[in-house]
């Protein structure tokens, strides 16, 4: 799949179906305003002004960083059940969660640009990715995730946050990409909701050059 550039926003890196990423996928938003590696990341969490309204009702927000991820259907199938880290773009400008071989088997959320203030549980929209081959993969049974799953992230705190799945979407990377598709500006796009998505290559669409033409793409909104 060749590279998508967009003036405003990089588009989303994708995939693969085992080890790396190519080069020639596209890369994420917010790439051009890389902020560092996740150890340079301090706690986003805002503290409120002095002069701000006491009535004034001041939203929660975890501490710390995302750390746990763990997904229930409603049967009470626990689906997913990774450790999580904070990634942004390894050398070749893609987003290959545990590129540097030192998170194997996790799951990433991203933290580039205007996305290191949207851990998952923070107002706006939230990026979680792992990897799914047909050797497995932390992300191997997100296509098994139903409407109504429970979607459980714990941060370094101890605080936990919770989503519950809203909607399970299968589409070609091409869409989920775009921000000028209806999905692609769903993910990427400006929210005054707090949602996380969770993205995974889709097993069942075509291998081209070693990478899947389709993704699993899962909707969790804020409890």
């Amino acid at each position: 799949m060749k590279r998508l550039v967009t003036v405003v926003v990089a588009a989303f890196v994708l995939l693969a179906t085992s080890g790396c990423l190519s080069s020639s996928e596209p890369t994420w938003p917010g790439a051009a305003a890389a902020s560092g590696s996740p150890s340079q990341v301090a706690s986003p969490t805002p503290t409120p002004s002095a002069s701000q309204d006491p009535e004034a009702r001041v939203p929660w927000k975890p501490q710390g960083l995302p750390v746990h991820l763990a997904v229930v259907n409603p049967d009470g199938k626990l689906i997913i059940d990774a450790d999580m880290f904070g990634e942004g773009l390894d050398p070749l400008g893609n987003l290959n969660p545990g590129y540097d071989g030192t998170h194997e088997g996790q799951a990433a959320w991203f933290n580039e640009g205007s996305r290191v203030t949207h851990p998952p549980g923070f107002p706006g929209s939230a990026i979680v990715a792992g990897h799914a081959s047909t050797h497995g993969g932390v992300f191997h049974a997100l296509p098994t995730v139903t409407t109504g799953a429970i979607i459980t992230i714990r941060y370094s705190s101890g605080d936990e946050v919770k989503f519950i799945v809203t909607k399970v979407v299968l589409d070609l990377k091409t869409d989920v990409t775009n921000i000028d598709t209806p999905l692609g500006r769903e993910i990427w796009g400006d929210s005054n909701t707090t949602v996380a998505w969770l993205i995974a290559c889709d097993l069942t669409t075509m291998n081209v050059n070693g990478h899947r033409l389709g993704n699993v793409v899962v909707q969790g909104i804020l409890l």
